[in-house]
């Protein structure tokens, strides 16, 4: 979707303009909430980068978009009925129950967050929105029976990595105006926040993260490329103690179990 939204904005023409409506239909009938993240982010995009940046092309297919995100939801209303149809019929107490669904077994985390009122719900996103870039930790695999933690162990810390450089090609993105990526942070940033306020469980959040992870690998990319092009040696110096940073922290339940094996 975001890529026939480029290549629209590039070319607008009807071949392109019904591949992307066909598609939008297509993933509506499978995650509808993401549709509408997706839609929503690059309406948002276009506005943050700025309206005089906004040529015609790109506000005609801009007014496409809002007219499909406003026809969606009422094509939801008035089937009500539908089986898949739950969008629009989240309200706190559901929102509090489908969390609660979610919190089983060893790999649930903040148990004891109420989230059926805008406070609660305010209340639980920092964390949650740690365990949804984070989790699972490290350091929690060290006490933990549960095989499926020490499996995902090497994936995570493979993230850690490439989220550093994720978060640097963000700000390289920023700092040269490639406002084709306002969209994408968006929808990276909303699609996080959604899977941190509906998941307790570290299993369940992994698993649907990766719909969002292969998305940062392009900014990833794009600090990665600086860096190896980049001659800063202050740049280089940063990053070797990030990089030192999380190495201590990774293996310092190792460090201790081997300092109290000694004494």
């Amino acid at each position: 979707l975001i890529f026939l939204f480029l290549k629209l904005v590039k070319n607008f023409n009807l071949f392109l303009l019904a591949t992307f409506l066909l598609t939008c239909f297509s993933l509506l009938t499978l995650r509808a909430y993401t549709l509408f993240l997706i839609l929503g982010s690059l309406v948002l995009g276009k506005i943050f980068s700025g309206i005089r940046l906004i040529g015609k092309k790109e506000l005609a297919l801009t007014a496409t978009i809002i007219f499909l995100l406003l026809g969606i939801f009422l094509f939801f209303q008035f089937l009500p009925n539908l089986e898949w149809n739950y969008f629009t019929k989240i309200d706190f107490q559901e929102l509090q129950r489908i969390r609660t669904n979610t919190l089983e077994g060893e790999t649930s985390f903040l148990k004891n967050y109420n989230i059926s009122t805008w406070q609660g719900v305010i209340k639980i996103l920092p964390p949650a929105f740690l365990y949804a870039l984070f989790a699972p930790f490290p350091w929690q695999t060290v006490a933990s029976g549960n095989i499926f933690l020490k499996i995902l162990v090497a994936e995570t810390i493979l993230w850690y990595f490439i989220f550093l450089f994720s978060v640097s090609g963000v700000i390289l993105a920023l700092k040269s105006k490639k406002k084709e990526s306002f969209g994408l942070l968006f929808f990276i940033f909303f699609m996080l926040l959604t899977l941190s306020i509906f998941q307790g469980n570290i299993g369940t959040l992994f698993r649907q993260r990766e719909q969002v992870w292969f998305l940062t690998f392009i900014f990833a990319g794009l600090g990665i490329e600086n860096f190896l092009k980049s001659r800063s040696l202050l740049l280089k110096r940063v990053l070797d103690f990030i990089f030192s940073l999380i190495f201590i922290l990774l293996l310092l339940p190792f460090f201790c179990l081997v300092a109290f094996l000694i004494v």
